[in-house]
C-alpha cells in the first residue's frame, strides 16, 4: 500500500480542522453570554480543587488520606471532567487568584467543553468524509454545530458535552477496533477510549451492552477475545483513573486472601467488598427528586411519560437537519444494510434513548441526559447530505449542486443565531418555535441560563443603591451569591435567595414547576415587570417588582404580598 505523504493527510484534515476551529471560536466568542447554570459552580469549584491539592501535594496527592480528602464528598460523577475543568481554568489564572476558592472564573472554565465540543467537530467531520465523502463530512460537523441544542451546552463548565465526546470516541474506536485486521491487538487501544468513558459520566455504561451486542451478533465467537479485551482495558484505566476507588481493589484482595469468595453466597459480599464503587453508583439514584414541565403538567422524574425523550428529541433539533437525517438513514440502510458500523452508530443513537423511555427511569432538563445521542444523528444527516449532493451534481454542475447544500445549511443556521444566547431554549417548527411549545406546555427554560449578566446589569441600573432581589427558583444553598457584578457591588445591590424576605424585586427564570409560592404572583398580568429576556415571544427571566412589606422585617410569602 503507497504510503499518504503530508499533503494529501493535511488535505484530508483541513475541512475537519476548519469545521472544528469554527466551531471553538463561536463558542469561546460567545461564551460570557448566557448566565450561570445550576451545575457549573460544583465543576469549577471541584476541578480547582483537585488541580490545586495535585500542585500542593505532588506524588503524595495519591495517599490514603489526600484521595479520601479530595474526592469523599464529590464520588457523585468521575473527575476526568472536572480535572479538565481545573487545568483548563489554571492554564488561564496563574495568580493567586487561581488558589482562591471564594472566586469562580467559571467563563474561563468554559473554555474546557468549548474545547471537547471542538474535538468532536473534529473527529465527525474527518470520521464521516473518509467514508462518505467531503461533502457528507462537513456537513455532518455543521449540523452538530448548528444544533442549537449541543452548540448551547458547549458554553457550560458541565459534564455533558465531555460525556458526548467520549461517548462518541468509544463507539468509534470499537467499530475501529473490530475492523481491524487483528481486533484483539487493537481492543487495549480501543479500551483506553472506554477507560475514558467510564471516568467522564455513569452514561458510558451504555456502551457496554451496545458494543457487546454488536460485537456478537457481526462477530460472533471471533469477535469475543476482542471484546473481553475491551472491557477489561476499560475498566483497568476507570479503576487506575480515579484514585478514591483504589480501597475498593485493596478491600478485593484482601478478601482473596480471607477466603471469601469460595465460601457459599460470597456474591451478596460484592457490594461489602467493593463499597466506594457501590456508593458511587448509588449516588445516580439517592437524591433529591427533579420536577419537569411537559405538555402542561409538571412530573417527577421518575415519572415522566416514556415518549419524553423522543418528542424532546423530534421537536429540539433543527427541522431541515432531521429531513437529511431521515434521507441519511434510508440511504445507508438501502444500499449497506450488512455493513456492521452502519448498525452500531444506529444503536449508538436509539440505545440511550430507549433507556430513557423505561418507566421510573430519571430522565429531565430537556434533552441533556441523552445529548451524546446529537453527533450520531449528525452523521447520518452527514450522510444524507453527501447523497443530495451527489444527486444534484448529477443533474446540475457541481458548484451549483454546493450552493444549494449550502444554502440548506445556512437555513438550519437561523435557530442558532436566532435564540442567541439561550439555546437550550430552542424548539424547532414542528411546535412552532418557542411560542409554540410554551402553548403546548413544555419547557421554555431549565438550567438558570437565562439569567445572564445583561439582565443583571439592566436591574442594576434602574433600582436604587442597597436593593435586593429574591431569586426564583433557588434549587440549592449559595445559588443566588453567584449572581453579581461590578456595577451591583457599586451600589450594595444584592441577589437573596430566602423567599419571605423583604427584598423589592423578584428575580425569576421561566422553570415553572418550581415556582412554588410564588406562582400566583408571577401569573397575575397585574405585576409590574422592570427588566425581562425575551425570546420568540416569550418570557425566559424577568425581574418584577414587588409591593412593599407594610414593615421591614415582615416574613410575609410573595403570595400574601399579591394579595394585599
Amino acid at each position: 500500500m503507497p504510503q499518504v505523504g503530508w499533503p494529501e493527510k493535511f488535505k484530508q484534515w483541513r475541512w475537519p480542522l476548519l469545521v472544528g476551529l469554527a466551531g471553538w471560536l463561536a463558542v469561546l466568542a460567545t461564551r460570557d453570554h448566557p448566565g450561570i447554570t445550576s451545575d457549573e459552580p460544583f465543576n469549577v469549584q471541584y476541578g480547582k480543587d483537585f488541580v490545586s491539592k495535585w500542585r500542593a501535594h505532588g506524588a503524595e496527592f495519591f495517599t490514603p488520606n489526600v484521595v479520601s480528602e479530595t474526592f469523599s464528598t464529590r464520588h457523585e460523577h468521575p473527575p476526568l471532567g472536572r480535572w479538565a475543568i481545573g487545568w483548563v481554568h489554571r492554564l488561564q489564572n496563574w495568580t493567586a487568584r487561581a488558589e482562591d476558592f471564594s472566586i469562580q472564573d467559571i467563563l474561563d472554565a468554559r473554555a474546557a467543553p468549548a474545547t471537547a465540543f471542538a474535538l468532536m467537530l473534529v473527529l465527525l467531520t474527518r470520521v464521516v468524509a473518509s467514508r462518505h465523502g467531503t461533502a457528507a463530512g462537513v456537513t455532518a460537523g455543521l449540523c452538530l454545530l448548528l444544533m442549537p441544542r449541543s452548540f448551547g451546552h458547549a458554553h457550560f463548565a458541565a459534564l455533558d458535552t465531555f460525556m458526548s465526546f467520549t461517548y462518541m470516541t468509544g463507539i468509534l474506536s470499537a467499530a475501529w477496533m473490530m475492523e481491524s485486521r487483528r481486533p484483539w491487538l487493537s481492543a487495549p487501544l480501543a479500551g483506553v477510549l472506554l477507560g475514558l468513558a467510564f471516568l467522564t459520566k455513569i452514561h458510558a455504561v451504555f456502551l457496554l451492552p451496545i458494543v457487546g451486542i454488536w460485537v456478537l451478533v457481526f462477530y460472533r465467537i471471533r469477535g469475543i477475545p476482542a471484546l473481553a479485551l475491551w472491557f477489561l482495558s476499560g475498566l483497568e484505566i476507570f479503576y487506575a483513573g480515579w484514585p478514591w476507588l483504589w480501597d475498593d481493589l485493596d478491600a478485593f484482595w484482601s478478601s482473596i486472601r480471607q477466603g471469601i469468595f469460595s465460601q457459599p453466597g460470597w456474591f451478596l459480599r460484592l457490594p461489602q467488598v467493593f463499597s466506594r464503587f457501590t456508593s458511587f453508583l448509588g449516588t445516580s439514584v439517592e437524591r433529591d427528586a427533579i420536577f419537569v414541565t411537559y405538555l402542561g403538567r409538571d412530573y417527577r422524574d421518575i415519572f415522566v411519560p416514556w415518549h419524553y425523550p423522543w418528542v424532546l428529541f423530534a421537536v429540539t433539533v433543527p427541522v431541515g437537519i432531521h429531513v437529511l437525517g431521515v434521507l441519511g438513514v434510508w440511504q445507508t440502510f438501502r444500499s449497506a444494510c450488512r455493513e456492521p458500523r452502519n448498525w452500531l452508530y444506529l444503536a449508538a443513537l436509539a440505545f440511550p434513548m430507549l433507556v430513557f423511555s423505561v418507566p421510573r427511569v430519571p430522565v429531565y432538563d430537556g434533552v441533556r441526559m441523552f445529548l451524546m445521542v446529537f453527533p450520531f444523528w449528525a452523521a447520518f444527516a452527514g450522510r444524507g447530505a453527501g447523497f443530495l449532493y451527489e444527486w444534484l451534481s448529477s443533474r446540475w454542475q457541481p458548484r451549483w449542486a454546493t450552493v444549494a447544500l449550502a444554502g440548506c445549511l445556512g437555513c438550519q443556521a437561523i435557530g442558532v443565531c436566532y435564540y442567541q444566547p439561550f439555546q437550550l431554549s430552542y424548539y424547532n417548527l414542528l411546535v412552532g418555535g418557542l411560542r409554540g411549545a410554551n402553548r403546548l406546555g413544555f419547557e421554555v427554560t431549565y438550567w438558570g441560563d437565562s439569567v445572564n449578566q445583561d439582565l443583571l446589569d439592566r436591574w442594576s441600573s434602574l433600582a436604587p443603591r442597597n436593593a435586593c432581589a429574591v431569586l426564583v427558583p433557588n434549587l440549592y444553598v449559595g445559588q443566588s451569591d453567584l449572581y453579581g457584578s461590578p456595577g451591583i457591588r457599586e451600589k450594595n445591590q444584592r441577589i437573596s435567595g430566602a423567599p419571605n424576605s423583604s427584598c423589592q424585586y423578584l428575580l425569576v427564570y421561566n422553570r415553572r414547576a418550581y415556582f412554588g409560592d410564588t406562582r400566583q404572583f408571577i401569573d397575575d398580568p397585574g405585576q409590574r415587570v422592570l427588566v425581562e429576556n425575551v425570546v420568540d415571544g416569550v418570557w425566559i427571566s424577568r425581574v418584577y417588582v414587588q409591593k412593599p412589606p407594610q414593615t421591614a422585617g415582615s416574613n410575609e410569602s410573595l403570595s400574601d404580598l399579591n394579595e394585599r
